[in-house]
């Protein structure tokens, strides 16, 4: 008895579009697992399911997505999460390009930050012609080690690592990756394939909540640089505000290294000192965290 003969039997309905791509995976020696929800279950809407977790062997470092093209009708979001070890490095896809998303640039802070950051991967998306991913999150993890700019929140401990299928040989040593994706059904010809960078940089997509005497230090979202960083020209709600100088504001600066790293050319208040608000992709969420 075939799949699509048993399908048919158990009840379930294969358009004609998705019995010609399972048959390609058919006919390739794929293995497939078929799970079922029954009625008396009582599941309520919004209810979750547990994921089903399971391992197997296999010559190639991917994931399949062209069957779940089938029923789409347009556009179609991914993310990946990949754990491995430090030696492995950040993980990246070989059979599609590469996008860059704009970060480390100032958000005017309007609106919500995840309809902003979906925004900038919509503009980015439309540049680009066809199936496109970017790395929004990769970083290491040593004990005792670690270090973040903005923390995205504690990372994962042995057990957690474990409840996800990855044995760190309770070393504390492993690399996380969170990559996205975007595609229509055209557009995803192939199924990923990815690959170990051997490489173990440290970056995540940040923005920075806007203030007008960090004009000199980041760019505008979508705007670039300003033409005349922190002129003075907007209303302060502090009165002893005034217009300083690069080297005026620089004095003005306490002595301590993380103090004067701190410091910016423009406008400032001498009863306040201004640091950026880092805005992240965080490690299990898309979300906003402050940190000063």
């Amino acid at each position: 008895l075939g799949l699509l003969d048993w399908l048919a039997d158990e009840g379930y309905d294969v358009p004609v579009n998705t019995a010609n791509v399972l048959q390609q995976y058919i006919d390739a020696g794929n293995y497939f697992l078929a799970a079922r929800v029954y009625p008396d279950a009582e599941l309520a809407d919004g209810d979750s399911l547990s994921p089903l977790q399971f391992s197997y062997d296999s010559d190639v470092f991917g994931l399949p997505i062209r069957l779940g093209t089938t029923s789409s009708v347009g556009e179609q979001d991914l993310i990946v999460y990949v754990v491995n070890s430090n030696e492995e490095g950040a993980v990246g896809i070989s059979n599609y390009p590469e996008l860059e998303v704009e970060s480390e640039c100032m958000w005017d802070g309007e609106g919500e930050f995840g309809e902003f950051y979906a925004g900038q991967f919509a503009n980015a998306y439309g540049r680009e012609a066809g199936a496109i991913w970017t790395t929004e999150y990769t970083w290491k993890n040593e004990p005792q080690a670690i270090k973040c700019d903005p923390c995205t929140g504690p990372p994962p401990d042995t057990q957690q690592l474990t409840n996800v299928g990855y044995d760190d040989g309770n070393t504390g040593f492993f690399h996380v990756t969170r990559l996205h994706l975007r595609y229509t059904p055209e557009e995803a010809v192939q199924d990923l394939v990815f690959y170990h960078s051997r490489q173990a940089p440290q970056r995540q997509q940040r923005y920075i909540e806007y203030k007008p005497e960090l004009e000199d230090r980041y760019p505008l979202c979508g705007l670039g640089w300003s033409a005349e960083p922190a002129t003075c020209d907007y209303d302060d709600p502090y009165e002893d505000t005034e217009c300083l100088t690069r080297d005026d504001w620089l004095d003005r600066c306490d002595a301590e290294a993380e103090a004067a790293a701190s410091c910016g050319g423009g406008c400032a208040s001498a009863q306040r000192r201004s640091a950026p608000i880092w805005l992240g992709l965080g490690l299990l969420f898309l979300g906003l965290r402050r940190r000063r």
